[in-house]
């Protein structure tokens, strides 16, 4: 027997689903944002370490890892994406453990000089 403490209380999710029960291209968009964001902000990261500007290509690598862990943390599963691997907590927890290298290579690694 069934009472009104079983039921979940959250709505599911919404999405926008057309005529003959796919999803539509307008959710596919949302949900390319996040990883779209984090990729391209890598990309910017690399390029800047590629002109000799390790720190600041170090810093803005740790931004894009720091960013995924925020999308992760506060997007749903389901918007998250290419984002979502494992669970919540899982992915956070990584995310911010690569931000916190990546940002501690950023301090320490020193520019030679010729």
């Amino acid at each position: 027997m069934s009472t009104a403490h079983d039921v979940a209380t959250v709505a599911p999710e919404r999405e926008q689903v057309s005529l003959n029960g796919r999803v539509t291209m307008r959710t596919r968009v949302l949900r390319a944002i996040p990883i779209t964001v984090v990729m391209v902000t890598i990309a910017v990261g690399l390029v800047i370490v590629a002109l000799d500007y390790w720190r600041q290509g170090g810093t803005v690598l740790a931004s894009a890892a720091a960013a995924g862990a925020v999308f992760r943390l506060v997007l749903p599963t389901r918007a998250a994406g290419a984002l979502a691997v494992r669970s919540r907590l899982f992915d956070v927890a990584m995310f911010l453990t690569i931000a916190a290298l990546l940002g501690g290579m950023a301090l320490v690694t020193v520019t030679p000089h010729a």
